[in-house]
């Protein structure tokens, strides 16, 4: 079978996550995709952090360089491996159950911290 090495998400109109780049992502692909295509995905300031290429999310709006954020990826082995073993990591760190539930249980007391709960 062919070997996978970048997954290249062009999203230019979105609903929400795009659940096709977490389970990339999981799987070890790093991900090229836009900024419709990253959000919800905790880019954030890792997006143009120093450490960049240890992120497993490019972001790339313009055509030129979405493609060269593809190729760069694609042919540099060592920017590729760093981005490979990233992007499992970056998926458990916030989208695993455990950090869902924390998130729910964090959103839950600060409602009813706020006597917002319906009685």
């Amino acid at each position: 079978s062919a070997q996978r090495r970048v997954f290249v998400s062009p999203i230019v109109g979105s609903t929400g996550l795009n659940t096709k780049n977490v389970l990339a992502l999981e799987h070890g692909l790093p991900l090229v995709t836009t900024a419709l295509g990253a959000d919800g995905l905790h880019v954030g300031a890792q997006g143009q952090a120093s450490d960049q290429d240890h992120f497993p999310i490019a972001v790339a709006d313009e055509p030129e360089s979405f493609a060269k954020a593809v190729v760069a990826v694609y042919e540099d082995r060592g920017l590729w491996e760093a981005r490979s073993v990233a992007a499992p990591g970056h998926v458990a760190a916030h989208f695993s159950r455990a950090t869902q539930v924390r998130e729910l249980g964090n959103i839950l007391c600060a409602v009813v911290s706020k006597g917002e709960v319906a009685r």
